[in-house]
């Protein structure tokens, strides 16, 4: 159904990131750049992928070979993948702009040489204590060690209760023995003022999209 080393990557990102467009898919494949809206057109034409204006999702055709692929519900590949056919449109478009930042960390840290993973991949299940659904990991060498690190981005919260709300799964997650390495990008300044003073006892670590565009990207090496 699936061939070619390009048509992988690609549904590995539509995949990962719902609603990319065609000039994501070109940095993040740039290996294949020349060739990139070649394939995509093919992807569309043999319904693998559906595109929306100027963003491609996973069709139907896709999201079943995945979940057969990987051995995982259907309903979870479709939850992850936000399908185009969504009727929350409200929501949707606000997962679009988040999945938009998403995406500029993730050729900013790619850049770097390090490669963010989405969707199940990121997700920490802890019997009896949480379920951390981060936006992405990261394997990385940093300030606490060699392994992986969660990546949250977050646009809006900024209040005390807010963000000790999105805290929660990282302090419940510690708290049952099992403390995850975090990353927080925060679209403001003040969110990410928030978030540092209000972490304290966790291992993670906060900044900006904008911090992270300009380069400081918090002593991450891959390895």
């Amino acid at each position: 159904m699936l061939s070619g080393v390009l048509a992988n990557r690609i549904l590995g990102l539509s995949e990962e990131w719902a609603g990319i467009r065609e000039d994501d898919f070109v940095h993040l494949c740039a290996e294949f750049r020349g060739t990139v809206r070649s394939v995509l057109e093919q992807m569309v034409n043999g319904q693998l992928l559906a595109r929306v204006e100027d963003r491609y999702y996973m069709a139907d055709a896709a999201m079943k070979y995945v979940s057969d692929r990987d051995r995982i519900s259907l309903a979870t590949v479709r939850a992850r993948a936000l399908s185009y056919l969504d009727a929350a449109m409200v929501r949707h478009r606000h997962d679009l702009e988040h999945n938009t930042g998403m995406l500029e960390i993730v050729r900013v840290l790619q850049a770097h040489g390090i490669t963010v993973y989405g969707g199940w991949r990121a997700v920490v299940h802890i019997p009896r204590a949480t379920q951390v659904q981060p936006d992405g990991v990261i394997y990385a060498d940093g300030p606490f060690g060699r392994g992986e690190y969660r990546l949250e981005y977050e646009r809006s919260a900024t209040t005390p209760q807010d963000v000790l709300e999105k805290l929660g799964p990282y302090r419940r997650a510690a708290a049952a023995g099992v403390p995850l390495w975090v990353i927080w990008v925060c679209e403001t300044r003040r969110g990410a003022t928030r978030f540092l003073g209000l972490s304290r006892g966790l291992q993670a670590m906060v900044t900006t999209l904008g911090e992270l565009k300009a380069g400081e990207y918090l002593a991450l090496k891959p390895y």
